[in-house]
């Protein structure tokens, strides 16, 4: 019985260190690097020869029969010059409403979702000389006499895509950031625009009452006033079959009516306790500084093609002039990355209004611009290498003394102004501010719990219009990077879809630097500026890898080898133990035998 029992202990023991010398001997193999396992491309589109604007004018109009019908056939007259050699595409572009212009002095800036390729006339002949001379005639069906189109003439398509190798960046030491496999699934993006031709005027019709409701006496805008459209010939409110014949204000004091009929037109202002709408109201003498083209009860106005009428109402206060509680945030456009600076732009209740931008959590104050425009617009720039990377920067207004306000200082006014629909957005959302557009992203895919998400699906998406303009993956270590030339100069997001995860997670830029706020200090890296330890991480001149990056992927490799060495000596000294295990098993086993046998003699 001892002896059976002994053979089978036997038995046991050399199977285990059989197994045990297997699994090691799988291990001495190695994972091949992943830096030498992997490799990536990415794709570029080329944005196009250029872009040139021709000239609209519809040709099928009759004074006072304007319709506005959703199927309405309009015929429209296309001038100008297309001076490629190749050829114009003809594309045509949503510009913004009507009052954006009139207010601004420049349309609202279109993404590509705005461009419309008209294929039935494309493409158009195109050449420096008279060969590229437009003049078709085209029809058009349903458009909206409220808002701007414009006619534009785009280069022959692309050339074919090219590959470029992008490679890994940064990384914590002793782990190997692979290569990363991105593409472009849109227009590579630069701040500024394409080049255009000869012919850069275009024209539009355009049309409605605008203008802004104040108090006479403090200038100040004054909210909940309804104004309605009156139709003259009637003495009674405009009728209209798809819009809405009244706008009622907000804190800007802003009304804009859509008109569908051309005629002879009067405003009507519902009666508020606190204000009397009457024809001599008495002047605060600054009022001219702000508005213009008083609107007095009993007037008229002809509403026509071409532009829009503006009337704004001063209201004569009964007892104490209304003040406004504060300065309220009617709109923000998206933060502009332009390199060294960001620009930030926006539009305020109240006129010449200092803005100032404060960190949403830190409310550390970045940076100010003493006077908004007569209209509340402001726009603010920033050096990129003083805004925070991890939070939102959220515009504070503040009322300045119209006695002393400077009125000369000019804005940029390129910002879209709007009426009631988009002021409530704002009020309906999270409080109005800017996300940091990051010109580089690096660092690691992590889920909700911080838990680091291995070879997960990275896409860029542009706020505007939520489109995917660039994809890549993160490694086997969740590490990833993306270089300035694949990313957009305006405000962005990313969304991270783990391996076979069937929903996506969505990050702010300031949500992303969040979650590897100890990446970045380690690396030292500023994702605005695209720079780490203060230098640049591509370079500016030849477009490559900067020595401090190539030095950094340099330093990952020979981290990794030494790790690689260090698992071979390992596995040495653990075979060498497994021998000396098996010499001594056997020794035992020959000493047990010549004793058992010694005493069955």
């Amino acid at each position: 019985m001892f002896l059976q029992a002994l053979k089978k202990i036997l038995i046991i023991s050399f199977l285990i260190v059989i197994s045990i010398f297997f699994a090691l001997s799988l291990n001495a193999q190695g994972v091949p690097p992943i830096m030498e396992q992997l490799s990536g491309a990415e794709v570029l589109m080329d944005p196009g020869v250029g872009t040139v604007c021709f000239n609209a004018k519809r040709t099928d109009l009759v004074v006072g029969q304007l319709s506005s019908k959703a199927d309405t056939i309009e015929t429209v007259e296309i001038t100008g010059h297309c001076p490629f050699s190749s050829g114009c595409d003809l594309l045509r572009v949503h510009g913004g409403g009507a009052l954006n212009y009139v207010l601004t002095g420049a349309p609202e800036t279109p993404t590509e979702g705005d461009f419309h390729l008209l294929e039935k006339y494309s493409p158009l002949p195109g050449g420096p000389g008279p060969e590229g001379d437009v003049n078709i005639s085209i029809t058009e069906e349903g458009l909206d006499s409220h808002k701007l189109y414009f006619y534009y003439g785009r280069g022959t398509p692309d050339p074919e895509p090219t590959i470029t190798t992008e490679l890994g960046a940064g990384g914590v030491t002793g782990v190997a950031n692979s290569q990363q496999i991105g593409e472009i699934s849109q227009f590579s993006f630069e701040a500024t625009p394409p080049p255009g031709g000869t012919q850069q005027s275009c024209t539009f019709i355009a049309w409605d009452p605008y203008g802004r409701v104040f108090d006479s006496a403090s200038l100040e805008p004054i909210p909940n006033v309804k104004v309605t459209l009156i139709d003259d010939s009637t003495k009674k409110p405009a009728i209209m079959k798809f819009e809405k014949n009244n706008d009622t204000t907000m804190a800007d004091g802003l009304f804009n009516i859509l008109v569908e009929n051309e005629g002879i037109y009067s405003l009507n202002l519902d009666p508020i306790s606190t204000h009397q709408f009457v024809k001599n109201p008495n002047l605060n003498q600054n009022y001219s500084k702000i508005f213009y083209d008083l609107y007095y009860l009993g007037g008229t106005f002809v509403e026509k093609q071409g532009i829009p009428t503006h009337h704004d109402i001063a209201l004569q206060p009964i007892g104490n002039p209304y003040i406004a509680p504060k300065v309220e945030i009617m709109k923000v456009e998206e933060a502009m990355n332009m390199k060294d600076t960001s620009l930030f732009k926006g539009r305020v209740s109240h006129p010449f209004a200092k803005v100032c931008l404060v960190g949403e959590v830190t409310n550390k104050e970045y940076g100010c611009t003493p006077n908004s425009d007569k209209f509340g617009i402001y726009q603010i720039v920033l050096r990129n290498s003083e805004i925070p990377s991890d939070e939102r920067l959220i515009p504070v207004g503040h009322k300045v003394d119209y006695e002393t306000v400077n009125i000369t200082q000019k804005i940029q006014q390129t910002i879209k102004i709007d009426s009631l629909t988009d002021s409530k957005t704002i009020e309906e959302k999270m409080s109005p501010g800017y996300e940091p557009v990051f010109s580089h992203v690096e660092g690691y895919t992590y889920n909700g719990d911080g838990i680091i998400i291995p070879k997960a699906k990275v896409d860029v998406i542009l706020k505007s219009n939520n489109k995917i303009v660039y994809t890549t993956h993160s490694d086997s270590s969740g590490f990833f990077t993306i270089y300035s030339k694949n990313l957009p100069i305006f405000e962005y997001y990313l969304q991270i879809i783990p391996p076979g995860a069937p929903s996506a997670i969505h990050l702010t830029t300031s949500e992303f630097a969040k979650s590897n706020e100890s990446y970045i200090a380690a690396e030292k890296l500023n994702l605005l500026t695209a720079k780490k330890n203060n230098q640049s991480i591509v370079n500016p001149v030849t477009g490559s890898l900067n020595n401090i990056v190539r030095q950094n992927n340099i330093n990952n490799n020979i981290n990794l080898k030494q790790t690689t060495n260090n698992g071979s000596k390992k596995i040495q000294f653990s075979f060498l133990l497994i021998l000396i295990i098996l010499g001594v098993l056997i020794f035992a086993t020959f000493v047990i035998v010549v004793y058992i046998k010694k005493q069955n003699h």
